[in-house]
């Protein structure tokens, strides 16, 4: 399957906060404490902090989508940033992949990760590295 990542900027902040909290929701809500889910998505998804990271270099949000223009998800990439542990400095962080509900289960995280593989190769970068919660 073909899938089109496009690069997304400060005009796109309202279909971000969107993305963020219909991709993450349905997966992380049940591990929240009440109240910690509307929390964490104003950490990650409100206005100043998107429009701070949308304005760094160093950060790529993407819209993967389908051949026929259906949103799958978002990434979310540092393109330059120190694994934990000084175990490699040159290396890409992938900080967000969020799938769509409608996508879970169809092999499309795969899809993306293998892009951000290509991504990271494209770099030069010599690792990838992600973070995952525990639960």
């Amino acid at each position: 399957m073909y899938l089109q990542f496009t690069p997304l900027g400060l005009e796109d902040i309202t279909l971000i906060q969107h993305l963020g909290r219909a991709s993450y929701e349905p997966y992380y809500r049940h591990i929240w404490h009440p109240g910690g889910i509307d929390w964490y998505m104003d950490l990650c998804f409100n206005e100043a902090s998107l429009r701070k990271e949308l304005s760094d270099p160093n950060v790529t949000y993407l819209l993967p989508q389908t051949e026929n223009g259906e949103i799958i998800g978002l990434l979310k990439l540092l393109l330059l940033k120190p694994a934990p542990n000084h175990l490699e400095d040159n290396a890409l962080y992938l900080e967000k992949i969020y799938l769509m509900p409608a996508f879970y289960g169809k092999g499309m995280g795969q899809l993306l990760m293998q892009y951000v593989f290509e991504t990271a190769q494209s770099l030069n970068r010599a690792a990838v590295w992600l973070m995952v919660l525990k639960n």
